[in-house]
């Protein structure tokens, strides 16, 4: 796992309670990296690009492309496929890459009439230290559909931001600690430690005192004043200094107003989200602190966990973004999303919200539904989209139906799939092909408050940023946007995190600061005010930037896709209904937002005008979008004439993965109304899904808008499961229990549960390794109970014979495995006295390296084809990747280069211990131990060390692997092992 987010030298800060502190991010004087170039496609053509390399110790391929699907190969392998509008995609190549002549190829079908393009990095790291960058510019070579040579149409560089060169990451590690916002309660507060963007200070400009209560909600007056919301009840304003390094004066506003988790300035007035009230209000506020003209625009009934929210007020209306704890209203207000939706979810759905109302609260609408928790809201400053950022169900962590957090576009009519399930089996799956279509994940996180960067005095890239702001791991994020299409391109960064820094709020002070809050759950609160210091890296950064011709273009292009989505977004609702002639075409749009926008439009319409002209067209000429709003009308009647002209559209999930998504969920819905009729037709299910599969299976990754591959295997194997297809286990072994992920292992071990066909001994074996299994992995609270569901309905189907196998697998998985009798030492090796084993290729026996490969304890780490843990890297590959030098090399100097993702660490604690391990996965993600093995060859020697007493971590460089481990090997033995990796593994 990357360590980017460790408090390394030049980005720790460390800030003082006493009020005035300040931290800095240091200035490293470097400027952003060069990015690569955007590569204009017209229609369809193959970019490539021949490089060298020596061996590779880590490589990362970095693939955009915009109005338009791709195909990247490396050396004759696909790696990655992606179709139209998907986010940046990054993926682990060092695999496929070889010593000496390397070759990397993009196929690109752009989307008719839009500005395509392609932008690609393969970052490369030697193990004698050098890095390689191959980047798309004017050394690649293009070929048109007919293989005639074209010239390179360059759209110019990447904008940095967008590509991610100079920020920070956002992953979370195994050192960011979830109950972080805990160091901030009671007397005895920690004091934060910060890092931030380059380029920035923060200034800490008062701690709450005993008597001002949790801080939860900010807003700034006409008069730059602060006005700070208390998680309790009532306001505190106040006055920021001259100097701008503390606050000058404090006025408490008292009101029985409880929790405003909202709080907006606008004209005079205050509007305030009062969540433990269970209303909106708006009030003024005198000089004296007395609050004046109260009045209520709505009531909301309902709990108050995830309750109501932040919002946002216009020049004519207000957002309010509400939890999935608030009853979802009904009546007095006019709805945008599809009539279908209660059909699909059920009546009583629980779910967050996206209203707007008219500022006297007099007419409401509601615009969104399907969320978790938002709760931010903002409106982009250009185009008028609002964004929110929505909370994850941290109890479902690590299953195949977890839902990180993710910042949205929200889409007016839009269903984003959350319903409350927590704890419900089997579990339900929130993303489906017929939910709104998201912007970006995020990760594990809390998410509090949101805001555009238009109002800050800071450097241009970040004045159009979207900030978003994570409670439990204290970060302020940036989300760096793009028009695309109807949508947006997203990258991220982390802009700010605090050690604790609990934040509950941001607001644009006049002066162009951004100030943050920080409070809840009762915890210690403090204010703070970043600014920018310097410009960011380039010029470009610093000022408005002038688009390039290709960027105009695409900026025109996406005009024209957001005006028709708008337009099929107030059809029927706002405006007059588009009939099915002007929405059919729209259905078939590459872009997701038009064309989650046309099926609702065509759902707004009655049905009687629409589903019999779909469900009669000619076979195999319905779209799929039209035949999944056939399929949300859960009508028995329909059922047939669905599944007749699905079975007739020609099955390929190497041409299109959106449709496939689609595909699996038209025939889950068809379950829920028919089952007898989708058992009917089981044999044409089983070929659609199995032909899906096998066409993609020569493919290592697969996105589209609607998902992934594996989202596509996973589901499928839910879906042969519900119809108990014979074809299930061997589609089940191949495609999920053999993975390296431990999402699809759990759906794997998931759809083989019920199943009372003939499993394969070797099968079986494999299931129940994995079930046995699932309490190492990593999760949250809800894995234990996923462990004892699933063991408990699989037991059910075994034979006495299978329970007894099982109970010896749970047995062996607490005794570790004994090391072997310690051999003698015959030499202590060197490279040089081994050059007669390196120079000679053609002696050695593979068949008695294998066994070598085992006794030598290299198995104990490494996996080789069918052999061996997972611990350290795959040597399966290694003989395409290392010359016979370089792996004997490795092996005696195990330290001279270590692979990025099996690094161990060293941790000095505040108790001045120093600790130096390896990280062992699994267990709860919320823990606040971390688990280190010192002794990979005895995994049951395990450290724990406290989160909260790490004071400073980095990447150990000393390999985990022993030294020596060759010493008792004769020369032969070396020259068998090294047969078995080059013969075996080429």
């Amino acid at each position: 796992m990357r360590s980017d987010m460790m408090f390394v030298n030049r980005f720790m800060l460390v800030l003082s309670i006493a009020m005035g502190a300040i931290g800095r991010a240091e200035d490293t004087g470097l400027r952003s990296p060069a990015t690569p170039q955007w590569v204009r496609i017209d229609s369809e053509g193959t970019l490539s690009r021949t490089f060298q390399s020596s061996a590779v110790q880590s490589a990362t391929l970095r693939m955009a492309g915009d109005f338009c699907r791709t195909l990247v190969t490396v050396n004759g392998e696909q790696v990655l496929r992606i179709e139209p509008y998907c986010p940046t995609q990054e993926l682990d190549v060092t695999n496929f890459l070889r010593l000496g002549e390397n070759k990397v190829e993009v196929d690109v079908e752009s989307v008719p009439g839009a500005p395509a393009a392609v932008a690609v990095e393969v970052d490369i790291l030697t193990t004698d230290g050098k890095r390689i960058v191959v980047m798309t510019g004017d050394e690649w070579s293009l070929i048109d559909q007919n293989e005639q040579p074209q010239k390179l149409a360059l759209g110019g560089a990447v904008r940095p931001e967008l590509w991610g060169v100079g920020r920070r990451r956002i992953s979370n590690d195994p050192f960011d600690n979830y109950e972080q916002w805990q160091q901030a309660k009671g007397g005895n507060a920690r004091s934060p430690r910060f890092s931030l963007a380059s380029g920035f200070e923060i200034t800490q400009l008062r701690v709450a005192q005993p008597d001002e209560g949790s801080w939860v909600s900010l807003a700034c007056d006409d008069r730059g004043r602060l006005v700070i919301g208390r998680e309790d009840q009532g306001f505190l304003r106040m006055t920021v200094a001259r100097d701008a390094q503390t606050i000058a004066h404090v006025k408490p506003v008292t009101t029985d107003l409880l929790e405003c988790r909202g709080l907006v300035f606008r004209d005079g007035w205050y509007y305030a989200s009062a969540n433990n009230s269970r209303k909106i209000v708006r009030f003024k506020v005198s000089d004296e602190g007395q609050v004046t003209d109260l009045l209520t625009l709505r009531e909301f009934p309902g709990g108050v966990g995830h309750g109501r929210n932040d919002l946002r007020v216009g020049p004519d209306s207000l957002l309010l973004i509400n939890g999935d704890s608030v009853d979802s209203p009904t009546d007095n207000q006019l709805d945008f999303t599809s009539p279908l939706r209660k059909r699909v979810a059920g009546k009583h759905i629980k779910e967050g919200t996206l209203l707007r109302s008219s500022l006297d609260g007099h007419r409401w609408e509601l615009l969104c539904g399907g969320l978790r928790n938002p709760y931010g809201v903002d409106v982009h400053p250009t185009y008028g989209d609002p964004f929110t950022y929505d909370a994850d169900n941290e109890y479902d962590l690590g299953m195949p139906w977890y839902r990180p957090t993710r910042v949205l576009q929200l889409i007016p009519g839009g269903d984003y799939g959350y319903r409350e399930a927590t704890k419900v089996l089997p579990p339900r799956f929130a993303d489906q092909a017929d939910d709104a279509p998201p912007l970006i994940d995020i990760g594990r996180g809390s998410p509090t408050s949101i805001v555009f960067g238009s109002q800050f005095q800071f450097p241009q890239p970040y004045q159009q940023a979207l900030f978003a702001l994570d409670w439990t791991y204290g970060r302020v994020l940036a989300i760096h946007l793009s028009p695309r299409g109807a949508g947006y391109r997203a990258s991220t960064e982390l802009f700010l995190q605090g050690k604790p820094l609990n934040v509950t709020d941001v607001v644009a002070g006049q002066d162009g600061a951004m100030y943050l809050v920080t409070g809840g759950r009762k915890t210690q609160s403090a204010l703070y005010r970043v600014t920018a210091v310097k410009a960011l890296g380039t010029e470009s950064e610093a000022s408005e930037r002038t688009p390039t011709p290709f960027e105009s273009e695409m900026l025109a292009y996406s005009s024209k896709q957001r005006e028709i989505a708008r337009r099929l977004q107030d059809s029927g609702v706002t405006t007059a209904r588009m009939n099915w002639d002007s929405i059919k075409p729209l259905l078939k749009d590459a872009d997701p937002v038009v064309r989650y926008s046309a099926r609702t439009a065509l759902e707004r319409i009655p049905s009687t005008e629409w589903v019999t002209t779909v469900l009669s067209s000619p076979v195999g000429e319905a779209s799929m979008p039209a035949l999944l709003a056939a399929a949300r009308l859960l009508d028995a009647a329909h059922t047939g004439r669905i599944l007749e002209q699905l079975n007739a559209i020609p099955v390929g999930l190497a041409e299109d993965l959106d449709e496939c998504l689609m595909r699996i969920r038209i025939l889950e819905l068809c379950m829920q109304v028919d089952q007898e009729a989708v058992l009917n037709q089981r044999e044409a299910v089983e070929t659609q899904l199995m032909s899906a599969w096998q066409t993609s299976a020569v493919i290592h990754q697969q996105v589209s808008s609607e998902g992934t591959k594996a989202d596509f295997l996973r589901r499928s194997a839910l879906l042969l499961a519900e119809i108990q297809s014979p074809r299930l286990p061997t589609f089940v072994d191949q495609a999920l229990l053999s993975s390296s992920t431990q999402e699809d292992q759990i759906a794997g071990v998931m759809a083989l549960r019920n199943y009372r066909g003939e499993i394969r001994p070797e099968i079986r074996a494999r299931q129940l390794q994995t079930l046995a299994a699932i309490p190492q992995m990593v999760g949250g609270e809800g894995l234990p109970a996923i462990h004892v569901w699933l063991e408990t309905e699989t037991l059910e189907t075994l034979t006495p014979e299978f329970r007894e196998q099982y109970a010896r697998i749970k047995a062996s998985l607490s005794e570790p495995e004994p090391l072997p009798p310690t051999r003698p030492q015959v030499k202590k090796w060197s490279l040089d006295d081994l050059s007669a084993v390196i120079e000679n290729s053609t002696t050695g026996d593979a068949q008695r390296g294998r066994q070598i490969f085992h006794t030598a304890l290299c198995s104990r780490c490494h996996r080789f084809a069918d052999q061996g843990r997972s611990v350290g890297p795959d040597l399966t590959q290694v003989a395409g990747r290392f010359s016979r030098h370089d792996i004997l090399d490795s092996i005696l100097n195990p330290s001279k280069a270590i692979a990025e993702n099996y690094q161990g660490v060293t941790i000095q604690t505040t108790e001045g211990k120093v600790i130096t391990g390896r990280l062992i996965p699994g267990g709860d993600f919320r823990s606040e131990k971390l688990r280190l093995s010192t002794d990979l060859l005895r995994p049951d020697q395990v450290l724990e060390v406290d989160k909260k007493l790490i004071e400073e971590h980095h990447p150990s460089a000393v390999s985990p692997m022993p030294q020596g481990l060759l010493d008792t090997l004769t020369q032969e033995e070396i020259r068998d092992l090294l047969a078995y990796l080059t013969r075996s593994g080429k």
